[in-house]
């Protein structure tokens, strides 16, 4: 008796077919929408790590071309109690406060790097900006504000960066910075 063109497939079989398939047209939407420079794509895709880093990578190719994109990317980012960052988002952003450090591009650096989730990201952050205060490229910051600062964007790292080797190296580090800036 002839059940059907997929008569070998399971009910269960289909379902797995259908799902990845739909998965696989949200994953070219985000893409795509992406590639345009969509930033509600990166909303999108948080539920999935691996969508979401494709799609922050899409984004952040975009940036190179403008300005206006790093700055409307991290402001993005940096609004949300949700998204976060990545290495190479904050190196870029260490980039552009190396290029022109202000009291602005600080704190944008110090959030990014700590959204980052990378303990080593983030330390290298702080690193830049004492020796940036150290240096007077930094007038209008006090060195009781540079640390509030610092200490502030720690917890926003993730448990797992804090928890880790670099993490400790880091809580470290802030205490020493606690001891010499105040």
């Amino acid at each position: 008796m002839f059940k059907g063109l997929f008569d070998n497939q399971t009910a269960k079989e289909i379902q797995q077919q259908e799902r990845e398939y739909l998965d696989n047209q949200k994953r070219e939407d985000l893409t795509r929408r992406a590639a345009q420079f969509d930033l509600s794509a990166l909303d999108e895709a948080r539920g999935n790590a691996n969508r979401y880093q494709e799609i922050l990578d899409t984004l952040i190719e975009q940036i190179f071309a403008s300005q206006e994109k790093l700055e409307a990317l991290v402001s993005h980012i940096s609004k949300s109690r949700e998204l976060r960052a990545s290495q190479r988002l904050a190196e870029i952003v260490m980039e552009q406060f190396k290029n022109s450090p202000n009291t602005k591009n600080l704190t944008q650096m110090l959030h990014i790097a700590a959204l980052a989730d990378d303990a080593a990201v983030f330390g290298k952050s702080i690193e830049l900006a004492v020796d940036f205060w150290k240096k007077g490229l930094l007038p209008k910051l006090s060195a009781k504000k540079l640390l509030t600062l610092m200490q502030s964007e720690y917890w926003l790292l993730s448990s797992t960066a804090k928890r880790s080797g670099d993490g400790f190296g880091l809580k470290t580090r802030l205490g020493e910075l606690r001891n010499q800036l105040t």
